[in-house]
């Protein structure tokens, strides 16, 4: 072998070619992709130009907003409602209740007078029984709440003293609202445990 034939041809480096910004085609080729591909999207969106584009979206995102919010309120509104609801449940059994003690005590004539005037309304009993108490009081037979001695009668000295207890279960049993006057009158006699 000859030197010549061990000599390594050397070896051709091509040109490096230009930097791809330099290439005046490609400026050109990437502003025609990117109008294509915006011209697509605009077109799949169902608008010609960014500035309706934006509007939509604007206009659309306002919207959303606007039923999340609506929606928050309804939430609240029914959240609100629900207690509102079990509140009134809750005062119109402890109405009911009422009503129906303050009828208990009542004879049953007074009962049916309230009834015919209010009927099964719980409100409108006790609101009877309101108005129709005062003409109750004055029924009452006033010997009943005189606890004075008739003019006949011995002198207090030789007699024993009333006996507020029956004299105020008596009454309870005609005129609650009289007996309770009485029972007020005459608390330490009839409330006081029998001994």
């Amino acid at each position: 072998m000859s030197e010549e034939q061990n000599q390594v041809p050397p070896v051709v480096v091509p040109p490096a070619p230009a930097p791809e910004g330099e290439q005046p085609w490609l400026k050109a080729r990437l502003e025609q992709a990117e109008r294509s591909t915006e011209r697509k999207v605009l077109e799949r969106l169902g608008v010609t130009d960014i500035d309706s584009a934006t509007k939509a979206i604007a206009a659309a995102k306002a919207a959303e907003e606007a039923n999340k919010t609506a929606e928050q309120r309804a939430a609240e509104l029914a959240t609100s409602l629900q207690s509102t609801q079990a509140t009134a449940a809750q005062q119109a059994q402890v109405l009911a209740d009422h009503a129906s003690r303050m009828i208990a005590v009542l004879t049953p004539e007074q009962q049916q007078a309230v009834k015919a005037v209010a009927g099964d309304d719980p409100a409108k009993q006790l609101q009877a029984i309101g108005a129709l108490a005062p003409t109750w009081n004055s029924q009452v037979p006033p010997q009943t709440l005189n606890t004075a001695p008739p003019r006949n009668m011995p002198a207090p000295g030789d007699q024993s003293p009333p006996d507020h207890r029956s004299t105020y279960q008596s009454l309870r049993q005609t005129n609650p609202f009289a007996a309770a006057a009485y029972g007020r009158q005459h608390s330490g006699e009839v409330y006081k445990p029998k001994s």
